[in-house]
């Protein structure tokens, strides 16, 4: 027994050549231990004799799974090896799948991105241009009520240029988060209504759209002035751009720990689906994709300065009318 537990330890536990010769003493010596321990002077070893053949056996079963376990081992080992590769394989081909879609996903942003500006930076500077001709040529040809007009409208084209290029130098700061906002204490509600009356007197122009406001007094916060002016100017021009009348709703409020300021139209209104990707750069609702007047960039930047403060910004809506978006900030930020 001893002998065969031997055989089959050293034909699990070591290599076949130490087996092997391992096994040729083993025989040898447990025939010598057996006659010293019995006091036999000879045993029978030839091979006629039972325990030869059984011994021969264990020896002959021993020797094939010594010869062949590396080569079953070697087999396992190739078969992880490929299995290992197959995984590679699979996950190269899935990161080269991945990196296709994405390629081509920003192969499609860069033409929006592309037609935003090409449309935003047209538009106004033309504008501005052939206006500021007219007055060259005949300033004082004009009324003074033909005079107010055409300053209107070169004041209104530079200032959704100025938006615009604010916008995307801003949102290409932020997320590279290369700025570090300049935080002071602000009169939240004053400046809320300043921002409000003068996106009126800019945008609205002659749309009959009702404000709705709700604004709690005296509420302070330490925020970056300008990235916030930027967020509610981008959120109340988003509605008034794709409201024709109606009533925009703009509240805020403090709760708890938290100000809100929430603003709701009656205009389009955002698929539920375009929901998610609302705040995604130069990605608009599929009624908006021609109406390309900063929101493509605007509403990212709204996240991006939100999200800086250390606070939260949404949107809401039903898919056929009116939109809701709402940011938190933190009091303490």
């Amino acid at each position: 027994m001893v002998f065969t537990v031997n055989l089959i330890a050293s034909a699990l536990l070591i290599r076949w050549k130490l087996a092997l010769s391992m096994i040729i003493v083993d025989l040898h010596s447990g025939v010598k231990y057996y006659q010293y321990f019995t006091g036999i002077d000879y045993v029978n070893t030839t091979t006629s004799s039972t325990p030869f053949i059984l011994y021969s056996l264990l020896l002959s079963g021993t020797a094939i799974i010594i010869l062949l376990k590396p080569k079953q081992e070697y087999i396992d080992a190739a078969e992880q090896k490929v299995h290992n590769l197959n995984y590679k394989i699979s996950h190269y081909n899935e990161r080269v799948t991945n990196q296709e879609k994405e390629i081509e996903r920003l192969g499609i942003t860069t033409q929006k991105m592309i037609n935003n500006i090409n449309h935003e930076l047209r538009l106004p500077v033309g504008n501005v241009m052939n206006f500021a001709e007219l007055l060259n040529k005949g300033l004082n040809s004009y009324t003074t009520e033909q005079l107010k007009t055409l300053l209107d409208e070169i004041y209104q084209n530079s200032n959704r240029l100025s938006t615009m290029i604010l916008n995307m130098l801003d949102l290409a700061t932020l997320n590279a988060n290369k700025i570090e906002l300049r935080k002071q204490a602000v009169n939240f509600s004053r400046l809320t209504r300043e921002r409000i009356e003068l996106c009126r007197r800019i945008y609205l122009q002659d749309k009959k759209i009702n404000f709705k406001l709700s604004i709690t007094k005296e509420i302070f916060l330490e925020i970056d002035p300008h990235y916030i002016c930027q967020t509610i100017d981008n959120l109340i021009i988003n509605s008034i751009t794709f409201s024709k009348n109606g009533t925009i709703s703009i509240a805020l409020l403090q709760e708890d720990n938290y100000v809100q300021f929430i603003i709701v139209d009656q205009g389009k209104g955002i698929g539920k689906k375009e929901i998610f990707d609302i705040f995604t750069p130069f990605k608009m609702g599929k009624n908006n994709q021609s109406k390309a007047k900063g929101r493509g960039a605007g509403l990212a930047l709204c996240k991006a300065a939100i999200e800086a403060h250390r606070g939260e910004i949404n949107a809401k809506g039903n898919g056929r009318k009116g939109a809701t978006f709402c940011f938190a900030l933190p009091v303490s930020i």
